[in-house]
């Protein structure tokens, strides 16, 4: 009376029809369950969670300006501006023996940079350490990693903390969404505003039907998504690139021959990085931003001769099929040539779809970018070696995330310090 049965599906036949067909639902279980923390509503109905397909199409018809290329391009000198600011803390922290937790580090850069691109708001988080708004957002991940690990964290007397501090994290995001807008509609009144987010949102809340808790679920996605994923895939990149001292110096050499003579990473650039494109889908194979994706059939499904009846809750495993050895050669190797065009086939979409969901795949448009700028700003300035005493396994829950946040030394490169590790 306590179990749900779920099939999991990893044929790819099987995995096209659920995936690409658009037949087959979200689950509206999973989605109600995803909406709320410790009773408290984050992103409720919000654009990840909607099930309701003819609403959903309709927000993102809405949202897709801020999706599209032109937008995040015209994003990029803020980005690189954040990035800057980023890279002054790294280099203050490149003395060969500070350890640092890649995933944590990441995670302030990547809210500065969203917060900027989505909210045209300068949060400075990186040398700002008590800032409420970046404090509540990283209270909100830390209390989702605890939740999915620990179910009796909902109910424990001896968590009652926790999750008052979380409902409290929630309030304040909201309240700051509801802040933001209210500011954001006086300025849309005089003109002359930025096709942000916020802009979106405020369209949204003008539509029949939506109220202002709908309108903050998507302020509260937006805030979180991009944050909750794309620092753990930027920490397994760098800390599986150093333990390939091959791909590393292959990552070094494109980097000083695509950016020389200037530290802006431009949109040329950006399409010229092609071997760090190979390496970050590798990332996304081995270390997918969803580890898995659950639907309802809405029809039969077949799969290697079994019929998965219609009803059915299913799931479908980036991570599964990533790691699968008949789809592919050594798969737990990590290996950046088995996405670099030179002649062979590149893995199909019924194999390799580390993003679940075309919802999921827009968000991650803006972090392929942010990483890309962050990381070709590191690799120009530091050296970077992985710190040997440590675990290289991954946390699943919610997302992967490398053990200990993935712990690195940083170095200059162009006046390093001894290092006192064996490294």
């Amino acid at each position: 009376m306590f179990h749900r049965p779920f099939v999991v599906v990893v044929d790819p036949s099987a995995v096209r029809d659920i995936l690409a067909s658009g037949k087959h639902k979200r689950c509206k279980t999973t989605c109600k369950h995803e909406g709320y923390i410790f009773g408290a509503r984050w992103q409720g109905s919000g654009l990840l969670t909607d099930y309701n397909e003819a609403r959903l199409a309709q927000r993102l018809a809405i949202f897709e300006p801020v999706f599209h290329k032109d937008y995040l391009m015209a994003c990029l000198p803020e980005m690189n501006k954040v990035a800057e600011n980023v890279m002054r803390q790294f280099t203050f922290l490149a003395d060969g023996k500070t350890l640092i937790s890649l995933s944590q580090q990441f995670e302030r850069a990547i809210f500065d940079m969203l917060c900027k691109a989505f909210f045209n708001k300068d949060m400075d988080s990186i040398t700002c350490q008590r800032d409420e708004v970046k404090q509540a957002a990283f209270t909100l991940l830390s209390s989702r990693r605890k939740e999915k690990s620990d179910p009796w964290t909902n109910v424990s007397f001896y968590r009652r903390d926790l999750r008052s501090s979380t409902r409290q994290a929630c309030a304040l995001l909201r309240k700051t969404g509801a802040s933001w807008l209210a500011e954001r509609e006086n300025q849309v009144s005089r003109g002359n505003v930025p096709n942000d987010v916020l802009t979106r949102l405020i369209e949204l809340s003008r539509v029949k039907g939506i109220v202002q808790d709908d309108v903050l679920d998507d302020f509260m996605v937006f805030m979180i998504a991009t944050l909750e994923h794309t620092p753990n895939v930027l920490s397994f990149l760098v800390r599986e690139a150093c333990r390939r001292p091959d791909v590393y110096k292959k990552l070094n050499e494109e980097v000083d021959k695509v950016i020389t003579g200037s530290s802006v990473v431009d949109e040329k650039a950006l399409s010229d990085l092609s071997y760090m494109d190979s390496v970050l889908r590798e990332t996304l194979r081995l270390y997918p931003s969803e580890v898995e994706i659950v639907r309802i059939t809405s029809s039969k499904v077949l799969s290697k001769g079994c019929v998965i009846p219609s009803g059915t809750p299913v799931i479908v495993s980036p991570l599964l099929s990533g790691r699968e050895e008949s789809f592919f050669e050594n798969p737990m190797e990590f290996n950046p040539e088995r996405f670099v065009k030179n002649g062979h086939s590149l893995p199909n979409s019924s194999v390799y779809f580390p993003y679940a969901d075309e919802v999921r795949e827009k968000f991650h448009r803006f972090g392929e970018v942010a990483m890309k700028v962050l990381l070709s700003k590191m690799l120009q300035k530091l050296t970077i070696l992985v710190f040997p005493d440590q675990t290289f396994g991954e946390t699943n829950l919610p997302c992967l995330r490398p053990d200990r946040g993935g712990v690195v030394v940083f170095n200059s490169r162009f006046a390093p310090h001894k290092y006192i590790y064996d490294v």
